[in-house]
């Protein structure tokens, strides 16, 4: 999540806005794996509008013996970077913020 916040700041300083998860890669700021959406058993979505951009890590499989995770992320271009058990639902700004 941080990674991805880095790649959107970077992005931004240089075309003025900030950008989905292909053009991320398209300009070798994230690996084609990631770019896929789909890694290290998390789906990653990136709602990116302007100025403004939300990112989600969701588990690909909640719970039960082949879990990939249980906790779902959430960070914007506030950094705001919060955590919570959503059931493989999205996390939201609302949620438990993350201590670094």
């Amino acid at each position: 999540m941080r990674d991805l916040y880095n790649r959107e700041v970077e992005f931004r300083m240089i075309n003025r806005r900030y950008a989905t998860l292909e053009e991320l890669s398209a300009d070798g700021l994230i690996d084609k794996e990631l770019a896929s959406g789909v890694k290290d058993g998390y789906r990653f979505e990136i709602d990116a509008k302007g100025d403004s951009f939300e990112i989600h890590a969701t588990p690909l499989i909640y719970g039960g013996t082949k879990s990939t995770g249980t906790m779902s992320f959430y960070m914007n271009q506030a950094n705001v970077f919060t955590v919570a058990d959503k059931g493989g639902g999205k996390a939201s700004p609302n949620d438990t913020p993350v201590k670094e």
